[in-house]
């Protein structure tokens, strides 16, 4: 397969870009010549007739050419599938302008070569008419993410309100007409009736369309599409109105529409064939979730409820024919039934995208908890870690100097810990600070709070306890850490005493003193508690 440089792209950018100002060239050219008419009557009628059927035919060259070119690294081994969808869309749209250019070819025929018009129905209606298959084929073909299922009805429902509107409006100004109108054979009737559809299955392909849009890699080609649908149909309207009423003239500015559009059809073919399957790639990574709902995407299918309703006055008004009248009224009645439809889905897609915050509200606040468990959790103990202490210490304390209540910290550590941790290792060690840990929470008061300061160093803050709970939670402590069946050896701890009677309520000054007491206790011979300031209250180990 070929290698996308940048080099590459760059000259594929500008080969469309050239592309596209041809393609405006060669329209705008059209409109000034058909506007102003500078020739001749007939000689406009020929410059008329060959852009017509030239243009749409050198467009689709363009993309027939580069699916020649690119069909071999395309189908080859490996290459991905949705680079062979966008090679058959490209094809499709290439062959919809051949078409239309085809049909364009044999109105000429007739009206330059023959000097007649030309007949109906004709080869050229049925070169016309395979072009709405291929546009539809195309845009079917394109690939794209798949959407939830709910989306898929919204879709599927704003799509048949859109189309029972106009299906409405043709019936009443186009379809109805030709239908009563009749025709010598039942071909032409039948080919008649066919352009108006076809113009449906345009509008919808339109629709279709604008659910790519989302995607980054497909805008280039949406865009084009969605212009071109709307120019070839803005004079396939015109072009079927002015025929029912005999009023029709070749050389219009509408012909320009049918330029355009099929050219635009063609470039957006060109543009699928030219997307780089990375890009895409990517693309399709960054927009996997559904798409957002645009506001006037949700509003566009209501729009058209106001505009039956008017032709419904209208037709109760004037009525013309008893039948068109009642195409009318079924189509007014459809699409009432298909609104309400579509509110009760979406009542229930509201219910349940409120189910899902509920539940995304739930995990987040679960969520929440687990970080704010880490952030204040130390991960070997399950006690508070040093931060948490720190936030729990300057909150109490301030609550006690507040309301005037006792407060008490104690600091304590595990003595010898590093020559144990040297002689029978950092698993043994972890060990012993977990059962320490576990012994600390079942020998303090559920309002306390035990920590691990750092190391093999603990604290336990004690709110509302004075010195006599210190003192009787500290011997308790060290009662059941001496008492308890250590592996390899008997583990004691150390543990220092210090309330805010005898340190003041600083944080800082609070900690540095019951540090200090904890540092008598290490050196007076280990397994005991001492309290600040109180060399009485020395206890030997039990």
């Amino acid at each position: 397969m070929s290698v996308v440089t940048p080099t590459n792209t760059k000259n594929m950018h500008r080969s469309m870009a050239t592309r596209l100002w041809t393609l405006l060239g060669f329209s705008f050219v059209y409109c000034i010549i058909v506007v102003f008419k500078p020739f001749s009557p007939a000689q406009t009628l020929v410059f008329s007739d060959i852009t017509g059927y030239g243009v749409p035919m050198l467009t689709a060259s363009w993309v027939l050419w580069d699916c020649m070119r690119t069909r071999r690294e395309t189908f080859a081994a490996g290459a991905p599938r949705e680079q062979q969808a966008r090679w058959q869309a490209g094809l499709f749209f290439g062959l919809g302008a051949l078409s239309f250019g085809v049909g364009s070819c044999i109105w000429a025929y007739y009206e330059l070569h023959l000097k007649v018009s030309c007949p109906f129905p004709s080869m050229a209606d049925a070169a016309y008419l395979c072009c709405y298959p291929c546009l539809f084929l195309g845009v079917l073909l394109m690939p794209n993410r798949p959407l939830p299922l709910t989306m898929r009805w919204r879709v599927l429902l704003d799509g048949c309100m859109i189309m029972t509107a106009l299906v409405t409006f043709s019936w009443y100004f186009l379809l109805g007409p030709l239908i009563l109108a009749g025709s010598a054979t039942t071909l032409g009737m039948l080919l008649g009736v066919g352009y108006p559809l076809g113009d449906l299955i345009a509008l919808l392909c339109m629709l279709i369309v604008t659910v790519h849009n989302e995607e980054q890699s497909l805008r280039p080609v949406t865009w084009r599409l969605g212009f071109g649908i709307a120019a070839f149909v803005s004079a396939d309207v015109p072009f079927a109105y002015l025929t029912l009423h005999s009023a029709y003239d070749a050389t219009s500015v509408t012909t320009v529409g049918w330029i355009l559009g099929w050219g635009l059809i063609s470039l957006a073919g060109a543009a699928l064939l030219r997307i780089d399957p990375t890009e895409q790639s990517m693309s399709s990574q960054r927009t996997s979730a559904p798409p957002p709902l645009r506001v006037w995407r949700a509003l566009t299918p209501y729009l058209f409820v106001p505009c039956v309703a008017a032709l419904v006055v209208y037709s109760l008004k004037h009525r013309t024919a008893s039948t068109l009248d009642f195409g009318v009224y079924i189509g007014s009645a459809l699409l009432i039934g298909l609104l309400l439809v579509r509110q009760v889905l979406s009542i229930l897609e509201n219910n349940h995208l409120t189910r899902q915050l509920q539940e995304a509200y739930s995990e987040m606040e679960e969520t929440n908890k687990q970080l704010q468990n880490l952030a204040t959790t130390d991960g070997m103990t399950g006690l508070s870690n040093h931060r948490d202490f720190q936030e729990r210490l300057r909150v109490e304390l301030s609550e006690a100097q507040r309301h005037g209540t006792p407060l008490s910290l104690l600091l304590l550590d595990v003595d010898h810990f590093k020559l144990y941790n040297d002689t029978f290792g950092h698993p043994a060690g972890d060990h012993v600070l977990r059962t320490l840990a576990t012994l600390l929470r079942d020998a303090i008061r559920d309002g306390d709070l035990a920590a691990r300061y750092g190391g093999e160093e603990f604290a336990v803050l004690l709110p509302n306890a004075g010195s006599d709970q210190a003192r009787a939670t500290a011997e308790r402590i060290r009662a059941a850490v001496s008492a308890f069946d250590f592996p390899n050896r008997k583990i004691t701890v150390s543990i220092g005493v210090t309330d805010i009677s005898i340190a003041g309520t600083d944080p800082e000054d609070l900690i540095e003193s019951a540090d200090t007491a904890l540092y008598a206790a290490k050196h007076t011979g280990r397994n005991r508690w001492v309290v600040a300031g109180d060399t009485e209250s020395l206890i030997s180990a039990a």
